[in-house]
């Protein structure tokens, strides 16, 4: 039979080694709270480089639609089927000059309580063919 001295001993370190566990939990638990944060960053990053690949890729194929637009005018593009959450993505004509279309691309999305919201400027080249 162990004496009381070793049985507190023993409860001694069993202690010690419960607090040590929980500061380790602790600091694993913020740490992992961090990188969920900065993984959440980075895909809506990547999302949000798509939806404006996306309307840029519309916007060039659809050059003769936004020449008939007038300035401030902004098309609403769907972008469901892309699959991303809160996914939305706007064209407004800024200006139309010499040939360029100059837009916005706005273009947003979210995940959980993060919206990243973006505005990104192009221009466009119309193609003039002189038909004689």
């Amino acid at each position: 039979m162990r004496s009381d001295k070793q049985k507190g001993f023993v409860l001694f370190v069993v202690v010690i080694f419960l607090m040590l566990l929980g500061l380790v939990l602790a600091i694993l638990s913020n740490h992992l709270s961090n990188l969920t944060y900065e993984t959440t960053a980075e895909r809506l990053k990547v999302h949000n480089a798509n939806l404006a690949s996306s309307a840029f890729a519309w916007a060039n194929q659809n050059k003769q639609v936004l020449a008939e637009k007038s300035a401030g005018d902004t098309i609403d593009l769907e972008v469901s089927e892309m699959g991303i959450n809160g996914g939305k993505a706007a064209i407004t004509v800024v200006a139309i000059e010499d040939g360029k279309i100059k837009i916005n691309l706005t273009t947003q999305c979210s995940r959980a309580r993060v919206i990243l919201k973006r505005t990104h400027h192009a221009t466009i080249k119309t193609t003039q063919t002189n038909n004689q």
